[in-house]
């Protein structure tokens, strides 16, 4: 439950910081780019954490997405994109734990490694390599074509 408690309070700061009113002189696009990596950091998270209780959590939450706004070719191009950061939280969660415990057993099971989750000496970084996503030029490239 500590899990739903952080993403939700990340999500509610994250939401309060990204610009709410579209200047009436922009380009109208502009609010379907910030949907569009709304969308993709949301996918993010929920990849990464692969949490039921986090889904449903997102399926509540009227931040994001649900009519199909950006067309499926470009959820399809979200989704694509999120796989390749959720590759790379892993391999550095991966890393990380390889560095901490050079020999350690890699199963789910072990107590080496159970114990260094609770004591948060390993573990994803989710949080860090979702909002890097999220503010990186790569992705405000592709949200604007």
């Amino acid at each position: 439950m500590d899990l739903i408690k952080i993403i939700s309070l990340a999500l509610v700061f994250f939401m309060m910081s990204c610009n709410k009113h579209v200047s009436k002189n922009a380009p109208s696009n502009i609010g379907l780019k910030e949907l569009y990596k709304r969308d993709a950091f949301a996918s993010c998270l929920r990849k990464s954490y692969n949490n039921s209780e986090l889904n449903e959590v997102f399926s509540h939450d009227r931040s994001l997405s649900s009519d199909f706004l950006l067309g499926l070719e470009n959820y399809k191009e979200i989704e694509d994109l999120t796989d390749i950061i959720v590759d790379k939280i892993e391999t550095d969660s991966l890393n990380w734990t390889e560095k901490v415990c050079p020999g350690c057993e890699m199963e789910k099971d072990s107590q080496d490694l159970i114990q260094m989750y609770r004591d948060r000496r390993i573990g994803k970084r989710t949080l860090h390599f979702c909002l890097e996503f999220y503010n990186s030029k790569e992705l405000d490239s592709i949200a604007t074509s």
